[in-house]
């Protein structure tokens, strides 16, 4: 049995990457046995515990405060990684879980060990305008060193794949792997009655039927489309139920959340969308 290890959110600030990992390692625990993989994910000890049951469980997880930002052995790491320009401490952590292959990142480790980049998008290229020049050209380092340092490299998308091809030279082509994520439904909404239903629909204050967009709220997932477009809908007589649920805090937009809800407000259809 192969040991990977994964270095997955060790906090809710960012659901949709949990939510990735939650999926991979659902795949490779039903999988992962008939080819010799067994995830392993590394989280902070103070990760907590809620996360880890509900995304990490089906892998077998690894506390360590080396994920704690600003713990004592953090701050070490990033000492030992700027000077010698390789993480002792990640290393010997690695050998004692017997970990030999690291995906979705490029830490500094040894040769020895088979590195697997993770590209999800190139956003801030096409969509410029929902970063800062810093982030930009932070996230231009952090690609160009994945593509550099890696093995092979992840992209989550056929879009992504031919973006990689068209932003990095031809002797890096062949690194590149699309790794499509897929969202597991939990068993446990198919096990809904019409009382639970019913139940949760009188709850929430929602219609029976509706539209669900479970996107954070974040300026570039663009929620006020679907609002403009819930607006344009209310006022020819159709009346669809909207139904948002996400983070609300976006660092580069802070505002945006309660600009959306005061939209609502100020066009008065409050009856037919939600922000739960």
């Amino acid at each position: 049995m192969v040991n990977v290890a994964f270095f997955p959110p060790t906090s809710r600030a960012w659901m949709g990457g949990a939510n990735y990992y939650k999926n991979l390692f659902f795949a490779i625990s039903e999988h992962g046995s008939k080819c010799g993989i067994r995830a392993v994910s590394f989280v902070g000890k103070n990760t907590s515990r809620d996360l880890i049951d509900e995304c990490y469980v089906r892998s077998k997880v690894v506390r360590s405060s080396l994920f704690d930002r600003r713990s004592f052995l953090w701050f070490c790491s990033k000492v030992f990684s700027r000077v010698l320009g390789y993480d002792p401490l990640l290393h010997i952590l690695m050998l004692r879980y017997g970990v030999r292959v690291v995906s979705h990142a490029t830490p500094l480790l040894p040769k020895s060990f088979f590195k697997i980049g993770w590209i999800p998008d190139f956003q801030h290229a096409h969509l410029p305008g929902f970063f800062s020049p810093n982030e930009i050209a932070s996230r231009d380092r952090l690609f160009n060193t994945i593509a550099a340092n890696s093995d092979l490299v992840f992209l989550s998308s056929n879009d992504a794949f031919d973006h990689y091809k068209r932003f990095f030279p031809p002797e890096l082509h062949y690194k590149a792997r699309v790794l499509r994520f897929v969202s597991q439904v939990d068993v446990r909404y198919f096990e809904f009655d019409g009382l639970v239903l019913a139940s949760l629909v009188e709850k929430y204050g929602v219609k029976e039927k509706f539209i669900y967009i479970p996107n954070q709220f974040w300026k570039h997932k663009n929620h006020i489309a679907v609002l403009r477009a819930a607006k344009i809908l209310r006022d020819k007589g159709v009346n669809f139920c909207f139904v948002f649920t996400g983070h609300k805090h976006d660092y580069r937009a802070p505002g945006l959340y309660g600009s959306l809800d005061e939209y609502v407000l100020n066009n008065g259809f409050s009856d037919n969308v939600f922000f739960l």
